[in-house]
């Protein structure tokens, strides 16, 4: 099955991604600690309600996965767009740097999507142990959700980067992308947060 074969390419692009992140974090030192700290603002702004963080992760995961699925109509759409500017637009360098077809690059985007987040989670983890969380409890505090999260996240960017006809596409996004995504947005809110505390109190953190 097509998008069988594409499922494991990216668990695979995403496992290269983990690895290269947890080898050499220092090429990811800095942007992830912007990063992390950005998020922990947000968090602690809507954290006082469950329900909130709730729709927040889902709605973050949804935005990223919708986009590397639909990533060829969005592409498509650009280069009518593309066409269209460079029809009207009059200056010789402008009509050239939109002559570029934005599709050649559509299959690249998941890819990229992969593997950001996988250097995400290595530099997070490492991250998190500089500020004295051990990264056995930063990994098991991610794991009940990061299953689902991550295996929807895969199966988004299969999609993404197969040849799946518009409604097909669609279709698998609501039969088990979204059904994913919203298994992990409920652990992430409600189950991992427990499975932290339980393993800082083991740890004695």
């Amino acid at each position: 099955m097509l998008l069988k074969r594409y499922f494991w390419i990216s668990v695979s692009i995403l496992l290269l991604s983990l690895s290269a992140g947890a080898i050499y974090p220092e090429w990811i030192r800095t942007p992830v600690a912007v990063t992390v700290n950005n998020l922990e603002g947000v968090v602690h702004e809507i954290d006082k309600d469950n329900l909130n963080f709730f729709l927040f992760v889902l709605l973050k995961n949804l935005s990223v996965a919708l986009f590397v699925i639909f990533v060829w109509e969005i592409a498509r759409f650009g280069n009518r767009l593309r066409r269209s500017l460079a029809r009207v637009l009059p200056f010789k360098l402008v009509q050239q740097i939109l002559s570029v077809p934005v599709e050649r690059s559509a299959k690249f985007i998941p890819v990229v999507v992969l593997v950001v987040n996988g250097l995400i989670i290595s530099g997070a983890v490492w991250y998190f142990s500089t500020e004295g969380i051990p990264a056995s409890v930063s990994a098991l505090g991610m794991l009940p959700h990061g299953i689902p999260e991550l295996s929807a996240l895969c199966l988004a960017c299969g999609i993404g980067m197969s040849d799946m006809m518009a409604h097909d596409r669609a279709r698998t996004f609501f039969r088990l992308v979204l059904p994913l995504f919203v298994v992990a947005a409920v652990l992430e809110t409600w189950i991992s947060p427990l499975v932290m505390a339980w393993m800082w109190a083991k740890t004695g953190l």
